[in-house]
């Protein structure tokens, strides 16, 4: 049995076990290792005897978090390359990887077939949807337009 087969899992590992590799001269780094934990849950859990399903788990944030009810929202209406969110991501200020949003997309995707948000046989699309462009060319055009603005009535920007 290797040691990354899912028998040497934090999961499947009952606390005795680590107790007992702890006795019999493992380190906290070893069994650490072994079961896939970090050194400092692996002391716990040796100390304490406590079993892994009562560990209390840290809620991890993700960066792709800000963006998920935009992901959600665009995925609502149709299915959508994962690149192609990635891409309006990375306009946005997103800094995370691709995978990230590729296996939150396929998820998304999946759970809206499961329920029959897709029409049968809908294929993904390449293109943000209507809406999001024009937002975004409204955008640009205000941008531009504030801009402008500022450069020909420079003493306005010292009375604010």
């Amino acid at each position: 049995m290797s040691q990354n087969s899912p028998e040497h899992s934090a999961a499947n590992a009952p606390p005795e076990l680590l107790r007992r590799d702890y006795l019999r001269g493992m380190s906290y780094q070893a069994i650490a290792e072994k079961y896939r934990i970090d050194k400092r849950t692996a002391k716990r859990y040796v100390d304490k005897n406590l079993p892994f399903a009562e560990y209390e788990h840290r809620p991890y944030h993700s960066n792709l978090d800000p963006y998920k009810p935009a992901i959600d929202n665009w995925l609502s209406r149709e299915p959508i390359f994962a690149s192609t969110i990635h891409e309006w991501l990375v306009s946005r200020g997103y800094s995370g990887s691709y995978s990230i949003v590729n296996r939150y997309v396929q998820k998304v995707i999946l759970a809206n077939e499961a329920r029959g948000v897709y029409p049968p046989h809908t294929r993904k699309s390449r293109q943000a949807p209507e809406h999001i462009i024009i937002q975004e060319k409204i955008s640009e055009e205000y941008t531009h337009v504030r801009n402008q603005y500022r450069c020909d009535n420079p003493s306005d920007d010292n009375q604010r």
